[in-house]
């Protein structure tokens, strides 16, 4: 019986590491992606490029990769954001994305 439940309890501590990472990595995507889709349409690209993990990113991630794309077709200017980090288990970077709001038109919002 002490077998098992020292065996659930190690499983239920890892799952709830992944859980955590899991969150911490949708905050610093949102965060990120919030940030980057405020900026005037001319500095995106420019700041995709850059895009880097904070020390705190790397402090609760293992080696956490950025990447992300500017697309801007018939859906409207918009940023794909990813973050990727080393799990216990494979999988796939997590993605969001974001319509850019053009703040540079000088039209008056419609009532």
């Amino acid at each position: 019986l002490m077998s098992v439940v020292t065996s659930l309890t190690f499983r239920i501590h890892q799952v709830w590491q992944d859980t955590n990472q899991q969150r911490i990595a949708t905050w610093a995507v949102s965060s990120e992606l919030e940030r980057i889709t405020s900026l005037p349409l001319d500095e995106i690209e420019a700041t995709l490029d850059e895009l880097e993990a904070s020390e705190e990113l790397q402090n609760l991630l293992s080696d956490p990769e950025w990447s992300g794309d500017f697309l801007d077709d018939e859906l409207g200017p918009r940023v794909a954001l990813r973050l990727d980090w080393k799990r216990r288990h494979p999988g796939t970077p997590l993605e969001l994305v974001g319509w850019v709001l053009d703040t540079d038109t000088d039209e008056e919002p419609s009532p």
